[in-house]
């Protein structure tokens, strides 16, 4: 089908202008925008005829954290992270809420856990942390008979000391 064509097309332009920095920014910032104004952040100046619009749903805690890692650009670690996306208005309790915000997080499929610069940070899944090498490029770098960073790379090399 024609519209098929179109959307893959449109995909691999896309997967093309990630990897240009300016634009990875872009496509978080409008995300991020999009994130907010849906979770009803955005309050605007109000209709003089009196007009209310409807009232929206809460900001949860990953999509605050979404908006916030995306509009930082940076990793953030947990307790930071937990600050900014209750200053959202996103609501995190429960006895401990820290390991329940953490939690909510490694749930959420745009967030990821990773270690940065010694630490645990949170980061967005579809970008490498800044200051890092992508996986592609760490394997275009890789000297030959070395192991690959590449994580579709590490079954098909044998293990020194390992079974097969």
């Amino acid at each position: 089908m024609v519209i098929d064509e179109m959307r893959k097309l449109r995909d691999e332009i896309h997967k093309r202008l990630l990897d240009v920095p300016d634009y990875r920014a872009l496509a978080a910032m409008d995300e991020a925008i999009r994130t907010v104004e849906q979770a009803g952040a955005v309050v605007g100046h109000g209709d003089p005829r009196g007009y209310e619009p409807p009232k929206r749903k809460r900001l949860s805690q990953a999509d605050a954290a979404f908006a916030i890692l995306a509009d930082r650009g940076e990793p953030i670690q947990t307790r930071e992270l937990l600050r900014e996306a209750e200053g959202l208005g996103a609501t995190i309790s429960g006895k401990d809420p820290m390991v329940n915000f953490a939690s909510s997080l490694s749930r959420d499929k745009r967030i990821r856990s990773i270690n940065y610069n010694g630490e645990k940070h949170w980061w967005l899944t579809d970008r490498d942390p800044p200051g890092e090498m992508s996986f592609d490029e760490a394997e275009d770098r890789t000297v030959e008979g070395a192991p690959s960073a590449s994580p579709s790379a590490q079954g098909r090399e044998a293990v020194p000391g390992g079974g097969t």
